[in-house]
């Protein structure tokens, strides 16, 4: 008989949980772009650094730091913030992946990226129309918003992709159809650099800038869902 229950240590279950969220919340004061208003119209919301709620819109009840709605409110397009970090943690754990040599359940890439010194996180995430070719949606979309949020794309010294389709887009072709596009894919030989270094730390890596992984959502349907990171460095 199948078991019912498969969490079985309640404790650790909650404890690492809680591990999750509490990431995600400092995560959220390392990366904002404008700090939660202590006061609008009148209203107050942070007083010494608690959270002010208004209780019969007079008294105000007093909670230690700020809520989570608060620090995902922090950016300048917060949904956008918050749907390109969702889906970077998805690639990294997307089940039915195309291949091995992406950004899916390699998240060195992303950590050996990172710049030593302050950099600007740009990040966005975008739907495409039905059927729209990636290379379209790319240049008439993306490149364009990049341009109206003000990135400095000439400064970036990595970009981080993660492209999600539906059934019927979900194979070979996409990732052809994005390597051409962006060149995030790896040369054979580039592939064998990358084997060699895992084997042996004297090997270094191949030089990358550009990665893309890729995420199965049925829902899509013909559409495409682009969200992506990219390091920026004056």
């Amino acid at each position: 008989m199948k078991e019912l229950y498969n969490i079985k240590n309640t404790q650790l279950f909650t404890t690492k949980l809680q591990e999750i969220l509490n990431g995600m919340y400092d995560f959220f004061e390392l990366t904002f772009e404008k700090e939660y208003p202590k006061e609008t119209d009148g209203i107050v919301h942070i007083v010494n650094g608690k959270t002010c709620f208004l209780v019969n819109g007079k008294t105000c009840f007093l909670v230690n730091g700020k809520t989570c709605f608060q620090v995902a409110d922090q950016y300048q397009r917060p949904h956008d913030f918050l749907q390109s970090l969702l889906d970077i943690l998805r690639v990294i754990y997307e089940p039915e992946i195309l291949g091995t040599f992406s950004l899916n359940s390699n998240p060195g890439f992303l950590f050996d990226a990172i710049p030593g010194k302050p950099f600007q996180l740009a990040y966005g995430s975008f739907i495409s129309k039905p059927n729209q070719s990636f290379k379209e949606f790319w240049s008439e979309k993306i490149i364009k918003s990049f341009e109206k949020y003000g990135y400095n794309q000439e400064k970036a010294t990595a970009l981080f992709v993660v492209v999600s389709a539906g059934k019927e887009r979900y194979g070979f072709d996409l990732i052809i159809e994005v390597d051409e596009t962006l060149e995030a894919g790896f040369s054979q030989e580039e592939a064998f650099g990358l084997i060699a270094s895992t084997i042996n730390k004297n090997v270094p890596k191949p030089a990358k800038n550009v990665y893309a992984g890729y995420c199965l959502i049925k829902e899509l349907m013909s559409r495409l869902r682009v969200s992506l990171w990219m390091f920026i460095k004056e």
